[in-house]
């Protein structure tokens, strides 16, 4: 596997986890009105612990590519 593929693959998994925290933003948005009061915060701080950890895990991974130096053109 070339560094350019495990670059393009790494961008593309944290891309589909933030559209996945993406969507479940709009789905407590959509249905939070039918929720009860401990639904919807046990939802938003589930969105909020991941939309963090995504934050972080993020910068870890692409600081390692950089360190390994992945993003050096072959």
């Amino acid at each position: 596997m070339t560094k350019k593929s495990v670059v393009r693959i790494t961008h593309t998994l944290i891309f589909i986890l933030h559209i996945g925290l993406l969507g479940w933003i709009f789905y407590v948005l959509k249905n939070g009105g039918n929720f009860s009061i401990e639904k919807s915060l046990t939802h938003f701080l589930g969105m909020s612990l991941f939309g963090g950890l995504l934050i972080t895990g993020s910068a870890k991974v692409i600081k390692r590519l950089n360190d390994n130096n992945y993003y050096v053109k072959e």
